[in-house]
């Protein structure tokens, strides 16, 4: 099944606080539904290479769900594309295969693009995100402007997305983050909110449902360069079921 907006956000934590080169993490996220399926089940590997603005990442994500196991490879890349005294313009790209084992609900290949404008004045600064998905008999085109401002600790995102799959008209909704990040050890907490009608796709299937998801998350320091990663998150399906999970993770940065 495919979500475009909503838990995938539980594998995040804040690169741009962490100013090591290198970080290897681990996480592992599992979500029980509430129509007796068996729960959801995903383990990610991945590995960042950091140099001063811009980074790359490379992750590997081993899914379970209806008793069917498939994977996902992913790269992503950040890039610091131009900076003066107003601010500083980042450009995001990514792009995955997936389905390795043609159950349905991974797409088979995906990509997206991400133009960023920072300002140093705390200026609200504006997001657009881009993402492209395609499964064996769909596609799912994905667009999001948002706007995010940090006030002293504090970062607050809100933003419109539209989804627009083959099989049916678009559709939209709303997405909204809050984090706060303690001074001193590179500690945060967020929470993340998403609701709006959004695409699902297992095989053959394809519906759209009306779903809202809550998460919440934190990375907190152990020592020098171990960070631990936790989060919950509750997924409603309106009208059909809902989902509630957790993540557990580890990050090693030197």
């Amino acid at each position: 099944m495919k979500k475009l907006i909503l838990i995938p956000i539980l594998s995040f934590f804040s690169l741009s606080s962490l100013a090591d080169n290198q970080i290897f993490d681990v996480s592992y996220t599992q979500e029980q539904n509430s129509n007796s399926q068996p729960d959801w089940k995903m383990t990610e590997f991945g590995y960042t290479q950091k140099e001063k603005n811009d980074y790359w990442q490379f992750s590997i994500k081993d899914y379970e769900r209806y008793n069917l196991n498939d994977n996902e490879v992913l790269f992503n890349s950040t890039n610091l594309v131009n900076e003066n005294e107003t601010g500083k313009t980042f450009l995001s790209y990514s792009i995955g295969v997936g389905d390795f084992n043609k159950n349905g609900y991974l797409p088979e290949f995906r990509t997206g693009l991400i133009l960023q404008q920072y300002y140093k004045n705390g200026t609200v600064s504006p997001i657009f995100d881009y993402k492209y998905s395609r499964y064996e008999n769909s596609s799912i085109n994905y667009f999001s402007l948002a706007g995010e401002k940090y006030i002293n600790n504090w970062r607050v995102l809100a933003g419109l997305w539209l989804s627009d799959p083959s099989f049916y008209k678009a559709t939209s909704g709303v997405k909204a983050q809050v984090g706060y990040y303690f001074s001193g050890n590179n500690n945060s907490i967020n929470y993340y909110f998403s609701s709006g009608q959004e695409p699902e796709i297992v095989g053959s299937s394809a519906k759209v449902y009306r779903i809202s998801s809550h998460a919440i998350t934190s990375k907190i320091l152990i020592n020098k360069n171990l960070y631990t990663n936790f989060g919950l998150n509750h997924t409603v399906n309106h009208g059909n079921y809902s989902r509630t999970g957790f993540l557990l993770g580890l990050s090693y940065a030197f």
